[in-house]
């Protein structure tokens, strides 16, 4: 996955750096958005496809994902159903662990397992649930706890959700890059590490390049209310990168890394 990253996005980082640098103008911070015009915002699906390479695991019990539910306030009724989502493997494995040793969560039996599955299946049950079935879903998603470390590093003001790492100008301003296609995008990752190894390809090829460009972090549960709510077009440019380890183990561990796509 690195490796991909690289050829698809490091050349054309390099030029577009090099160029973003003599223009002050280039882009917008992702928290305060760019001017919008008559663009409208992403359907549902437009975002559900954007988020169809990102895998996700949840636990499941037999075919069942395994989901909590909530009472809210003033209800005798469970009113949602929240349904905890995990990055990798190991993380919702130890999660299932916990379970049996923390008398704050609710003990799983036995039978529990850890599902692969994808971001973008996730998503449109919750949006689906919105409509449909008695109970509403909602996602709880898990973050990482080293890369919301990394984030913390970066933004002392990152408190909550899951860290998206990004190119950026000193100004701010997250950079656009060119896929092989010819396609511009912003390209966020769920791997600090994963830009730093692409920044580090730019210094290799640009110097000067790479001393105008840092890393920056924005909430992934942000982008997304962004992505159905904002008229900002650039919104459709916007693209997720999976953790590369991540790939890498499902890979190595296939069929049994399989997703479950549904």
């Amino acid at each position: 996955m690195t490796s991909f990253i690289r050829r698809a996005l490091a050349p054309s980082l390099a030029r577009t750096a090099a160029i973003c640098a003599l223009s002050l103008g280039f882009a917008s911070t992702l928290e305060a958005g760019i001017l919008t015009n008559s663009a409208i915002a992403l359907t549902q699906q437009e975002v559900a496809n954007r988020l169809s390479i990102v895998p996700a695991f949840v636990v499941g019990i037999g075919e069942n994902f395994v989901t909590y539910p909530v009472t809210e306030a003033g209800s005798d009724e469970p009113e949602l159903e929240v349904m905890p989502v995990f990055w990798n493997r190991q993380a919702a494995e130890d999660y299932i662990a916990r379970t049996r040793t923390q008398e704050n969560l609710p003990e799983l039996p036995p039978e529990a397992i850890v599902i692969g599955s994808r971001l973008d299946y996730l998503y449109t049950l919750e949006t689906n649930s919105q409509t449909e079935g008695e109970r509403r879903l909602e996602l709880a998603f898990i973050p990482e706890p080293e890369e919301v470390e990394e984030a913390k590093v970066l933004n002392a003001e990152f408190d909550q959700g899951v860290p998206l790492f990004y190119p950026q100008l000193e100004n701010g301003s997250i950079i656009a890059v060119s896929q092989n296609e010819g396609e511009d995008i912003f390209p966020l990752f769920f791997s600090r590490a994963d830009v730093e190894s692409l920044l580090s390809e730019l210094n290799e090829q640009s110097e000067e390049a790479r001393n105008v460009v840092e890393v920056g972090v924005v909430p992934l549960e942000f982008v997304l209310r962004q992505m159905v709510a904002s008229e900002d077009e650039a919104l459709e440019q916007f693209r997720l990168f999976p953790a590369s380890d991540v790939i890498n183990d499902i890979q190595q561990n296939s069929p049994q890394g399989q997703q479950n796509g549904q």
